[in-house]
C-alpha cells in the first residue's frame, strides 16, 4: 500500500508537469526552427560569396610566364581603377623589366628619376591612391586628380610637359592640351576592380565563415 501510494503520488507530480514539459518542448522546437533557417541563409550567403570569388580568381588567373603585367604588381584604392586605367592605359599591360634585361617587346624599367608636382587648386596627385613598383613612380608623379571635369578642365593650362590629369570616371586632361572623355574602362582597370573586389570578397567570406560555425 505505502509503494501504491508513493507510485501514485510520483505519477500525480509526472502528469502535473507535462504541460511545462510540452511548452519547453514547443519553445526549443521553434528555436531549433529559427537557428536551422539562420543557418541556412548564412550558408547560402557563403555559398554565393565562394561562387562569386571562384569567378574572380579564374578571371585573373595568369598563366606562368616571365613576362607578366606589372598591374598585377599594382594596388589602387577602390573607387581610383578607372583613373588610373585612363592615365596609363593599355601601358599597364606592359610586364617589369628585371635590371640589365633586354626588352624585346617593351616594358617598364627601374630607374627613372620621380620628380615631385606641384599641382594646381584642386588637383590631388594620384600616387596617393596607389601601391606600385617603383618603375612606375617617375609615370605616378605627373599624374594628378580632380574631383570632377571643371576643375581638371580648368587646371589643364597650368600643366607642366608629361602632366595630366583624371577623374575618377576616366577622363583625362593632358598637358599638350589632348582631352580624352570618360568611356569604357580599359583591360587594366577591369582587372584592378575585379582584383579589389576578390579581396573584399575573402574579407566577407572570412566572417560570413565564422558566423556560419556559430550558427
Amino acid at each position: 500500500e505505502q509503494s501504491v501510494a508513493e507510485a501514485t503520488a510520483a505519477a500525480e507530480a509526472a502528469e502535473a508537469g507535462i504541460p511545462q514539459a510540452q511548452e519547453t518542448r514547443d519553445a526549443a522546437m521553434e528555436a531549433e526552427k529559427t537557428a536551422r533557417a539562420a543557418a541556412r541563409e548564412i550558408d547560402a550567403a557563403v555559398s554565393e560569396l565562394e561562387t562569386e570569388a571562384t569567378g574572380l580568381r579564374r578571371l585573373l588567373m595568369q598563366a606562368e610566364s616571365d613576362a607578366a603585367p606589372i598591374v598585377d604588381a599594382v594596388t589602387v584604392a577602390p573607387g581610383f581603377e578607372t583613373a588610373l586605367g585612363a592615365a596609363l592605359g593599355d601601358d599597364l599591360e606592359a610586364p617589369a623589366l628585371d635590371a640589365g634585361a633586354e626588352a624585346t617587346a617593351g616594358g617598364w624599367r627601374d630607374g627613372a628619376v620621380a620628380d615631385s608636382s606641384d599641382w594646381p587648386a584642386g588637383i590631388e596627385a594620384l600616387a596617393d591612391h596607389v601601391t606600385a613598383p617603383s618603375a612606375l613612380a617617375a609615370r605616378l608623379a605627373r599624374i594628378g586628380i580632380a574631383a570632377d571635369p571643371q576643375t581638371a578642365a580648368a587646371a589643364q593650362p597650368a600643366l607642366g610637359p608629361g602632366m595630366r590629369i583624371v577623374t575618377r570616371e576616366g577622363g583625362m586632361w593632358r598637358w599638350d592640351g589632348f582631352v580624352q572623355t570618360p568611356g569604357a574602362p580599359s583591360a587594366a582597370a577591369i582587372r584592378l576592380e575585379r582584383r579589389n573586389r576578390l579581396a573584399e570578397l575573402d574579407r566577407q567570406l572570412a566572417a560570413r565563415r565564422g558566423e556560419l560555425d556559430v550558427a
